[in-house]
């Protein structure tokens, strides 16, 4: 039996340094992120003289006050609506499901100009629009998997409310992890938009079903200072069947 080389002994890996800001140096070579998620851009030997030339550029050269409304009307003004993709099953499902993901609205090639776009716009999609969603738990799968520094500048969440489901939150279970989280994963969330579709709610019933509304969403949201804002919205059969389908158990 042939003699088996002994294996190398491992060289100890190198401690990176923490700053007194409770984030981590950035190495010389790849990127860091901040314990918050944000990208770490600050630049290091060579990348100095790339930064100090992109600063004369036309568009940085703005003043800040102007470069700021820039970036507002860019990336700001928007509702999000996140949803949970179907497993596409043919190649023509695929196709669909890649047209509608393929470019999003939001301007989000933006932060990756160069470093110091990306210092002044990396909070702006998430402080500037509002996110809606259709249940409870595509908020929580979509938002739960966000960096800290995305979900702690979300403001305003929109959800929908029918007279057969109620707020969308799923079945029974995800109610009880929603009265159990309180959407402490959103810690700046101000506030709630409620939409009530006026094609399936008649306009006799709003006002008691909005009371109705607002008194489970404090029940489920005990010690949140959250805002309640209650709106009737005109929705085409078709699409409210399409996004509001639910089940009743």
């Amino acid at each position: 039996m042939a003699p088996t080389k002994r294996k190398a002994a491992s060289t100890p890996k190198q401690e990176v340094k923490k700053g007194k800001d409770r984030t981590v140096k950035r190495p010389a070579r790849g990127f860091h992120r901040f314990r918050s998620g944000m990208l770490n851009v600050t630049p290091k030997g060579g990348e100095r003289d790339l930064v100090k030339s992109n600063q004369d550029s036309p568009l940085l050269r703005l003043p800040g006050e102007l470069r700021n409304r820039i970036w507002e009307y860019v990336l700001g003004g928007r509702t999000l609506r996140p949803r949970l993709t179907p497993i596409p099953r043919s190649p023509e499902q695929l196709f669909q499901i890649a047209q509608e993901l393929r470019e999003p609205l939001l301007g989000f090639a933006l932060l990756r100009t160069c470093r110091q776009v990306y210092m002044e716009t990396a909070l702006l999609p998430y402080k500037l629009n509002a996110y809606d969603f259709s249940s409870y738990i595509t908020l929580k799968l979509h938002l739960r998997k966000g960096r800290r520094y995305q979900r702690a500048h979300i403001f305003d969440v929109n959800v929908w409310a029918s007279l057969n489901c109620g707020l969308f939150l799923g079945p029974t279970k995800e109610r009880a992890m929603f009265s159990q989280y309180k959407l402490d994963f959103l810690p700046a969330l101000k506030r709630i938009h409620v939409l009530i579709s006026e094609y399936q709610v008649p306009d006799a019933q709003i006002e008691s079903f909005v009371i109705k509304l607002r008194t489970e969403l404090e029940v489920l949201l005990p010690g949140r200072r959250i805002q309640l804002v209650f709106k009737a919205r005109e929705t085409e059969t078709s699409e409210y069947e399409i996004r509001h389908s639910c089940t009743l158990s």
